[in-house]
C-alpha cells in the first residue's frame, strides 16, 4: 500500500496514507531523520536563515521554524567515494489545511559567507535538487504522505549502485510507519 516510483536511481518518489495526524508525522521527521535514512552519516549544522512566521509568495505556506543551513553526509557504498551535500532545510505549513512539508536542496558555499563548511578530504558534494516530504492533512487521525527524492551524485556511479540507493530511499514510508507504531 505504499506508491513508488524510480527514475534512474536519481529520482525516487513514494505515497501513502497513514493513520496518524499530518503534525505527529511531521514532527518524528523533523525530530529522527537519521532513521529514516540509512545512508546518512552525519549532519553538521551550520547556520540559519530566514525567520519563523515568513510566507512563501502565493502558495499559503508559511514558515514554521528558521531555515536551517546544514552539510549531510553520507557513507561510502563499495569502492565510492563517500558524498555529502550542502543543503538548506525548511520546514512549512499551510495554515488553511493544516498540511505541511519539510524540503530540503542544495546551497552553494558561497551562499553561507560566515560560515566555514567542511569538506573532508576524498568526499564529493553531491547535488540535491529536492529532498522532501509533504503530509496532506486528511483528518484528526489521517495523513497522506509523500516523499520526494532527486539528487545527482556528481560522479559516474555503476547503475546497479544508483538502483540500490533508490531502493533504501523508496524504504522511508515504511520505516516511518515502524517508527510511528512504537510511539
Amino acid at each position: 500500500d505504499v506508491d513508488c516510483f524510480v527514475a534512474d536511481g536519481k529520482y525516487v518518489m513514494t505515497r501513502a496514507a497513514l493513520d496518524v495526524a499530518a503534525d505527529l508525522a511531521h514532527d518524528l521527521v523533523r525530530a529522527a531523520p537519521a532513521p529514516l535514512d540509512k545512508m546518512r552519516e552525519a549532519t553538521a549544522h551550520l547556520a540559519d536563515a530566514g525567520r519563523e512566521g515568513d510566507a512563501l509568495g502565493a502558495s499559503g505556506f508559511v514558515r514554521i521554524a528558521p531555515t536551517a543551513c546544514a552539510l549531510v553526509s553520507y557513507k561510502p557504498i563499495l569502492m565510492t567515494a563517500p558524498r555529502n551535500a550542502l543543503v538548506a532545510v525548511t520546514d512549512l505549513r499551510r495554515p488553511d489545511t493544516g498540511d505541511l512539508v519539510r524540503i530540503a536542496t542544495s546551497l552553494r558555499e558561497d551562499d553561507l559567507p560566515d560560515a566555514a563548511v567542511p569538506n573532508p578530504p576524498n568526499a564529493v558534494r553531491m547535488t540535491v535538487h529536492a529532498n522532501g516530504w509533504l503530509f496532506r492533512n486528511d483528518g484528526p487521525h489521517a495523513a497522506t504522505v509523500t516523499n520526494l527524492y532527486k539528487a545527482d551524485p556528481n560522479g559516474g556511479l555503476p547503475t546497479r549502485l544508483l538502483e540500490r540507493i533508490a531502493k533504501a530511499r523508496s524504504n522511508q514510508i515504511p520505516t516511518l510507519r515502524l517508527l510511528l507504531a512504537r510511539r
